[in-house]
């Protein structure tokens, strides 16, 4: 019996897996065996690999709570060497090279590459807010949006203060005319479990086009991609976007501050 013909008709198998369904991620001892046959055939063709490998991602974007599995530090460092592969040859796009600054994060894996930082959240008061960014129509109109927005979640989150962040381009003072304004709203984790599904989020979004919102709860994990990703968004704007070897960042300040 020839090994490596049996060898390669099962990474066919999965390769087939994957192609009938690129939203399909394959399970935990496949997706494995799919990394070990990869390199050990050296397939050339690195599209079943990366429609896996985007599929992970996209899983740890949406849900906080996905794990990789018993092997999550293993499995990490084998995409982290596929990335990093790819980073050289071709370039990433801008989720595959955050998803790549985030396993060097986590993992303390070696690399070269400019990372997008971790803010450091400063706090301020309302007033102080409002006196330093607030400062012109434009700015005064979605500010109004967002102190609306506001008082909708608390009304549908039945609570009486809430604490935000505030970062992206409204916190750039030489942006006269930003589009929105990006808010986390930090929440107690069981309020935050309970909208699991974003129902308070899409409400807001239904009446306040320009308030970019998103939620996490307030003792949050940075080693939580969805988490990561989300503090790195509002507080560095990328230089390149696509066909990325190495980018670098524009970075801003983010505010805390407690409504009302």
């Amino acid at each position: 019996m020839n090994y490596g013909n049996e060898e390669l008709k099962e990474y066919e198998r999965l390769e087939q897996e994957i192609l009938q369904d690129c939203d399909h991620f394959l399970i935990e001892k496949k997706r494995m065996r799919f990394y070990f046959l990869h390199e050990k055939l050296e397939i050339s063709n690195k599209l079943e690999l990366h429609i896996q490998i985007n599929g992970l991602i996209d899983q740890k974007r949406k849900n906080p709570k996905f794990f990789l599995g018993e092997n999550e530090y293993h499995e990490e460092q084998l995409i982290f060497g596929f990335l990093e592969k790819k980073r050289i040859s071709k370039g990433l796009d801008r989720f595959e090279y955050n998803f790549l600054s985030y396993l060097i994060f986590k993992n303390n894996f070696a690399s070269i590459i400019c990372k997008p930082e971790l803010p450091e959240i400063r706090e301020i008061k309302l007033s102080n807010f409002m006196e330093r960014f607030v400062f012109n129509k434009g700015r005064s109109d979605i500010f109004e949006n967002l102190i609306s927005a506001l008082n909708l979640a608390l009304k549908l989150y039945e609570i009486v203060t809430i604490n935000i962040l505030i970062g992206g381009g409204f916190i750039d003072l030489n942006n006269m005319r930003p589009k929105d304004i990006d808010i986390v709203l930090l929440l107690p984790s069981k309020i935050f479990m309970k909208d699991i599904n974003d129902r308070v989020k899409k409400k807001i979004f239904e009446l306040h086009k320009k308030i970019d919102l998103s939620k996490l709860p307030h003792n949050y994990n940075l080693k939580i991609y969805s988490t990561y990703e989300l503090l790195t968004l509002i507080s560095n704007k990328p230089v390149y976007k696509e066909l990325i070897i190495n980018n670098s960042y524009i970075n801003h300040q983010v505010f805390q501050l407690n409504y009302p």
